[in-house]
């Protein structure tokens, strides 16, 4: 404490970037995909006030904290039978469906501490993408197994995501060059798709002229939310 007596007056990073570079770096998986909260149960709370689910999937028994933050979504149970150990069969497929919104899944499970077979769960994973389903799977105990490695999915998690913008979409066809491209991922160049016509090269003006583009818009967005006020206050 007497060492970080001189930086209390700095607030910690909101988005803990140096914390999700450290653990990105650990774990092999793009920093950009990792949240840092308080504890698993804040976590929870936050991913479901994001997804906002209306129907939702878990398997019975289970973590508890799962449906207390899903209060507002219908709750669908797949009960785990004693005669199978507790364990997640396939017969959980049968029951993931296109007016499902979520699955949740805690491996090793809680409190069983049963995990489902690798080959099952990239299963789920393949059902729950062809039916538009998103996968929510708690892996807070896989460390405690002596096979953890065996058992996670971050394998799973896309670690080159494609280029997508939207607005960097606008600004490549505005200026008459090509954005996007081949990217860099832990050192590694990942091959990935560009976006505008590679009309001309790319140099250091752009930058301002793309800064010009931004205001420009930003001022017309002004503009145009200040008419609509005035004509429905009229």
């Amino acid at each position: 404490m007497h060492r970080a007596v001189d930086n209390c007056t700095q607030y910690p990073d909101p988005f803990c970037r140096t914390a999700r570079q450290a653990i990105g770096a650990r774990e092999g998986v793009n920093p950009d995909f990792l949240y840092c909260g308080n504890g698993a149960a804040d976590v929870l709370d936050r991913l479901a006030a994001v997804l906002k689910p209306r129907k939702v999937l878990l398997t019975a028994p289970t973590f508890a904290e799962y449906e207390r933050t899903l209060s507002g979504a219908e709750i669908r149970v797949h009960n785990l039978r004693e005669t199978d150990g507790f364990a997640l069969t396939e017969r959980i497929l049968d029951e993931i469906s296109p007016d499902l919104d979520a699955v949740y899944l805690c491996n090793p499970n809680n409190p069983t501490g049963r995990t489902a077979q690798p080959e099952l769960l990239r299963e789920i994973v393949r059902k729950c993408t062809e039916n538009g389903v998103k996968l929510v799977v708690d892996e807070c105990f896989n460390d405690f197994l002596t096979d953890a490695e065996r058992h996670t999915r971050k394998d799973l998690l896309e670690s080159n995501p494609p280029n997508a913008g939207q607005t960097e979409s606008v600004c490549a066809g505005a200026l008459h060059i090509q954005l996007g491209g081949d990217a860099s991922y832990f050192g590694k160049i990942v091959k990935k798709a560009a976006f505008g016509d590679p009309m001309r090269r790319v140099d250091r003006t752009d930058i301002l002229a793309a800064v010009d583009l931004m205001t420009a818009a930003s001022v017309f967005a002004l503009v145009l939310c200040c008419v609509i006020r005035l004509i429905v206050k009229s």
